[in-house]
């Protein structure tokens, strides 16, 4: 998957969060694209952020 794939919001997310983004880097390709997917439904900041969290509480599996 290429960077550029992934929401700026996300991005972003990501970069401020750095349980999220080990988290992130943790997921297999099938798991990023989901993640990929809801972030592009996202319609708030605040979502984005609750998002952002979700990923960094998760435990190696991630469920949307």
């Amino acid at each position: 998957m290429e960077y550029e794939d992934i929401p700026l919001g996300l991005s972003f997310g990501l970069a401020t969060n750095v349980r999220a983004s080990v988290a992130y880097g943790e997921m297999s390709e099938s798991e990023r694209k989901q993640v990929i997917e809801e972030a592009r439904s996202v319609n708030s900041k605040a979502d984005m952020e609750a998002l952002v969290n979700r990923i960094g509480r998760s435990s190696g599996t991630w469920s949307m």
